[in-house]
């Protein structure tokens, strides 16, 4: 399960820290959707502010906001 983990680029901030954190929220919170919903959180947010919005697609827009509006309306 962690051996993909190897063929990530990790010299680009934008993958790196949305993938660590994926990684360490998934056993600390007991959840994988938890994990994940971190990471697409994560990887959105951190693409908005490196200026790579080439990056982002509008599914992952809408993922982002259903996740955060999860967190902070209903829990």
């Amino acid at each position: 399960m962690i051996a993909p983990i190897r063929e990530m680029d990790f010299s680009d901030m934008g993958i790196a820290i949305p993938a660590y954190l994926t990684i360490i929220v998934m056993p600390f919170a007991y959840s994988i959707t938890d994990g994940i919903s971190v990471g697409i959180i994560s990887w959105t947010m951190l693409n908005l502010i490196l200026r790579k919005k080439e990056r982002i697609s509008p599914l992952m827009i809408i993922l982002t906001l259903i996740f955060l509006a999860n967190y902070l309306l209903l829990k």
